[in-house]
């Protein structure tokens, strides 16, 4: 088998615990069924990132705050080059070592927070303020080469007086989504950025020569809240957190033919999409959260599990891609990672194969 590597977060109930010098385990590594823990820093003051020699890019602003409620610790989204690994955390962006997963910078700048998908595209980083709609891209040594927001009418802005606030030290304001749109998976296809909204449950589309942005929508079956998201040839593969997986076919296929000429769509249509019920079809029980999502050949892996105030546990499915059936189940108890502490919860969050 392949490596896999799954990227988990987790949160104390003390919500000002923080213990500068400690190693906190985030990302799981699977390869040649050997599974292997491992644990990185995690910067959180002012103070610390300025006197942390392994963070690059912005130093903190003179008119950053000091957390009075500490984020969650862990990585999230996970993207890849030819010779390093990349992990989003609240704050930075973690450049790993391929051979070993050694940690060799901490990409960071005050346009990072709360980070979920990175993508790594022609040597450049994007990621995303998800509380301001707004994408970032960047060099590997945490300079800013450009950013934009979207508007409520898909017009894209620059606005720089973003760049006065150090919003790596910001917190959310309230649970649930932030921003318009909630943006959470960022992948590049041709020129063109394709952006999850959970808010929208469609994607954001970026052309990137032409500068603008436009929708791409699904049929659903049921209510969905997109999560992440994978394009695997002429298909993209999505969570959604209450727990689906959902197939969109890009190339616009329709079995709706109008009857006064062939090849012409009755109603309008854009992605064809199709939703499996994970708790349904697959697995026994109930997940109660599902983010990560990865596609090979025949595999489609997902995590579900970890949401708040349940057990302190997230799962990594393997699902056969054709005849959707669970393959194996692996659960991940907090127990097994670190000695006990009084957490709320752990999740997984992103998967990458490499």
């Amino acid at each position: 088998m392949k490596k896999i590597l799954v990227s988990f977060i987790h949160g104390y109930r003390n919500l000002k615990q923080n213990n500068q010098n400690k190693l906190r385990p985030c990302l799981l590594k699977i390869e040649n069924n050997i599974r292997s823990i491992y644990s990185y820093p995690f910067p959180r003051s002012p103070k610390e990132f300025d006197q942390n020699e392994i963070v690059v890019g912005k130093k903190p602003l003179k008119n950053s705050l000091e957390f009075k409620k500490m984020p969650r610790y862990g990585l999230m989204g996970l993207a890849q080059d030819a010779n390093h690994y990349y992990a989003g955390s609240w704050n930075g962006v973690y450049q790993l070592n391929k051979k070993d997963l050694s940690l060799r910078k901490i990409i960071s700048h005050q346009l990072m927070s709360d980070l979920h998908g990175i993508c790594i595209n022609k040597g450049k980083l994007l990621h995303m303020i998800i509380g301001l709609d707004t994408v970032v891209m960047t060099d590997l040594n945490g300079n800013i080469i450009d950013f934009f927001s979207i508007d409520k009418n898909l017009k894209i802005k620059r606005d720089k007086s973003i760049l006065k606030v150090d919003w790596r030290f910001i917190t959310k304001q309230h649970r649930g989504s932030t921003g318009f749109f909630h943006f959470n998976h960022i992948q590049v296809i041709n020129n063109k950025i394709w952006i999850t909204s959970r808010n929208l449950n469609c994607f954001i589309m970026v052309n990137l020569l032409t500068n603008k942005a436009t929708l791409r929508t699904m049929n659903f079956s049921s209510v969905a809240l997109i999560h992440d998201g994978y394009h695997y040839k002429d298909q993209i593969y999505l969570t959604s957190i209450d727990g689906k997986i959902i197939i969109a076919d890009k190339t616009q296929k329709s079995s709706e033919i109008n009857r006064t000429g062939p090849n012409k769509k009755l109603f309008n249509r854009d992605l064809i999409a199709q939703m499996i019920d994970i708790n349904n079809n697959i697995i026994k029980g109930k997940s109660n959260w599902c983010r990560g999502i990865k596609v090979t050949k025949d595999r489609i892996f997902i995590t579900i599990d970890g949401r708040y105030d349940s057990k302190l546990r997230f799962s990594l499915l393997e699902i056969d891609k054709y005849s959707l059936k669970l393959i194996r189940r692996s659960d991940y108890s907090w127990s097994k990672l670190d000695k006990k502490e009084k957490l709320r919860y752990v999740t997984g969050f992103d998967i990458l194969i490499d």
